[in-house]
Parts: C-alpha cells; structure tokens; sequence
C-alpha cells in the first residue's frame, strides 16, 4: 500500500464520534476519545475470564518511534520510549484489564471511593469488577 492511500484510509476512518469530543479546556476532557472504544471493548472482552487466584499489576511500555505528545521516558525499562501501560495481569501473563496512561490526571472515582493518590486510584480502577476503565 502506497503512503497516499494509506493516509486516505486514516483520514476517513474513526473509532469514535469527533462531534462528542470535549475541548481541551473541559474537566471531563479525554485524551483517548478517539481509541477510547476500542480500550472498553478490550477490556470486556478480556475480564470474561476467570480470575486467577494470583495477580499482578505492572506498568509496560508500548515502544513506539513516532513523535507524540503521551509518548513517555522510562529509563529502567528495556524500551525506554513509549505509551505507558497499566496492566492488571495473571502471574500466567494472561492481563484481564489495561489502561493507557494519558499523562493527565485521572479523576474516574466513582461516588464513595476515597482519594488514595493516582497510583493506588489506578489500582481500585483497574480492578473494579465487571468494569473496565469506566
């Protein structure tokens, strides 16, 4: 496939609904709008499966080479550029959840959860029952 047919092809094709997504300035502004579709139907997908009795929750690297504004510097990781990744995951590598870190601050509590900090946040969200990224 040539590089104009390519560019053809991502010109018109949309995960999501572009007249739905918030200006930057907004509280409720989502990074992720235009994949945000695809991470949900992943993530009820993958928590279809049992739950292994032992798990594990990680951050990994996605190591990619374009320049993008979420793209991140992890020294200690073997590809040291990338998307960070929050990965809740079976110690059999099996991962039931996901969530791309946006670099903005996730503010997705639900009523009545308590504000531990945006590390143990990310944990309670990635393992709400039945509920992915939400």
């Amino acid at each position: 496939m040539n590089r104009n047919r390519f560019d053809k092809i991502r010109q018109i094709f949309h995960m999501n609904d572009d007249s739905k997504h918030l200006p930057i300035d907004h509280p409720q502004h989502d990074r992720l709008h235009k994949v945000r579709p695809v991470i949900e139907y992943l993530n009820k997908k993958f928590i279809t499966v049992p739950f292994e009795h032992r798990l594990s929750l990680d951050e990994q690297m996605c190591s990619i080479k374009i320049k993008h504004f979420m793209k991140q510097y992890l020294p200690n990781k073997p590809h040291k550029w990338g998307f960070k990744l929050y990965v809740l995951c079976s110690l059999s590598g099996y991962a039931y959840s996901f969530e791309i870190s946006s670099g903005a601050k996730e503010m997705d509590r639900l009523p009545g959860e308590p504000d531990l900090g945006v590390v143990s946040n990310t944990v309670i969200r990635l393992l709400r029952p039945g509920t992915s990224i939400l």
